[in-house]
């Protein structure tokens, strides 16, 4: 791994990362240390490609003017989306000396991998790097494949953020987001690939009718041993949604197996179970529910677990029902994206992406596999050409080394060649 860049990004020769730290560090990455500005976001423009992870400091935010701690944060916020607009592969991980909860969870949402505190904690870094490190790259080269698409980046993220305002508009007027609406976002009437278009248009018709229509009301999982917080809880959310209630993590996982759950409100603090474990139970039940955190315990490190382990947002106990019915109003909204923005993604790469551009991904993806001694699957070809699987091949054959150490396009072609017509692979 010695390939992969780390850059520890601070404003001064007075590092707070301790020396011992970045010697464990060099022997997995090759660091860069950087402690000015404007050479940081420089240097990650033109390196991104290489970097794995960005260690960043808010004090190389703070100008020589004194600045309230609300303005670094506001600018660590930026930067982390300015960051994720340039590449979304290297991981970033936010350096503070701020105890601010809210600000942890911010730079979460905002694509931060983790959240440090002064003083550093070095077993906490050696091992949130170490998991970085062995986290599979193939997600990684599905985004990059995402990213070779038409659109660029930037484009891409703003039409998404036109499309999250419009779900918010209908929703508050009462009406049902249309399919059209949707696809005229990110589709000229002129573009390629009209039948993609169609079965995305279907798609996004009966998510419409699922999720957004006032008809069908979203369920959500309580998780709390209060009795009156428990009882709060569903007086204030009842009237929008269907509320179901558990006090303990046994109940919890009992309403889990036996329901379609969207939204869980889940207090980190149980009596039989804790929050962190018990999202790590239940995220492969839960399919694509959201997760909200809550306690009354001011713990900016376990705050940042469950944001880490897939929580969407954390709530601080006590909350006024505005706050707590803002935040379950923006978890669903999210949830509506993460579900159709991928169909809207794979749409696009069928109808942009050449057939030579997706024999290279899947060559890249060949080459990381192979360093990383992982197997390749059928299951990996068809992600690039999902019309080969109607070969029906399982997911799960194993493709032979004689075929990863020849020319993948043969292999292809003879793939297509078995089926009773020839997909016409553009």
């Amino acid at each position: 791994m010695l390939n992969s860049m780390l850059i520890l990004a601070e404003s001064s020769d007075d590092y707070s990362v301790p020396k011992f730290i970045i010697e464990n560090m060099e022997t997995s990455y090759d660091v860069l240390r950087i402690n000015d500005k404007n050479e940081f976001f420089s240097t990650f423009s033109t390196m991104s490609h290489k970097l794995r992870v960005v260690l960043m400091n808010e004090n190389l935010f703070m100008g020589e003017n004194t600045q309230t701690q609300e303005e670094v944060e506001r600018q660590i916020i930026d930067a982390i989306k300015q960051l994720k607009i340039i590449n979304s592969l290297p991981e970033i991980i936010v350096i503070s000396a701020a105890k601010d909860i809210k600000y942890a969870v911010n730079c979460f949402k905002n694509g931060a991998y983790d959240f440090f505190s002064n003083p550093l904690n070095p077993e906490k870094i050696k091992l949130v790097l170490e998991s970085i490190l062995m986290r599979s790259s193939y997600l990684n080269k599905i985004e990059q494949m995402k990213e070779s698409l038409m659109f660029k980046k930037e484009d891409f993220q703003k039409r998404q953020e036109l499309l999250h305002s419009l779900i918010i508009k209908r929703r508050a007027e009462g009406e049902l987001l249309k399919s059209d609406e949707i696809i005229s976002i990110f589709f000229s009437k002129n573009s390629r690939g009209l039948s993609s278009i169609k079965e995305l248009e279907s798609y996004l018709t009966i998510m419409n009718e699922k999720y957004l229509s006032s008809d069908n009301k979203e369920t959500i999982l309580v998780v709390e041993d209060d009795d009156i917080l428990l009882d709060n809880l569903r007086l204030f959310l009842s009237d929008k949604y269907n509320v179901l209630l558990a006090e303990d993590g046994g109940k919890a996982k009992e309403l889990i197996r036996n329901n379609s759950i969207d939204l869980i409100l889940l207090d980190i603090y149980l009596p039989d179970v804790n929050g962190v474990d018990l999202i790590d139970e239940i995220q492969g039940q839960i399919n694509d529910a959201e997760i909200i955190a809550m306690s009354a315990y001011q713990e900016i490190e376990m705050a940042a677990v469950m944001m880490r382990k897939g929580a969407c947002d954390y709530l601080s106990k006590p909350f006024y029902e505005i706050d707590l019915m803002n935040t379950v109003s923006r978890a669903l909204q999210k949830r509506y994206l993460n579900l159709v923005v991928p169909e809207i993604q794979k749409c696009m790469l069928e109808k942009n992406l050449s057939k030579e551009e997706k024999i290279q991904l899947l060559n890249q993806l060949i080459k990381d596999k192979l360093k990383n001694s992982e197997p390749m699957y059928i299951k990996d070809v068809y992600h690039f050409f999902p019309e080969l699987k109607e070969i029906n091949i399982p997911e799960t054959v194993p493709i032979p080394q004689s075929v990863i150490d020849s020319d993948i396009t043969l292999f292809i072609d003879n793939l297509s060649k078995n089926l009773n017509k020839i997909p016409d692979i553009k």
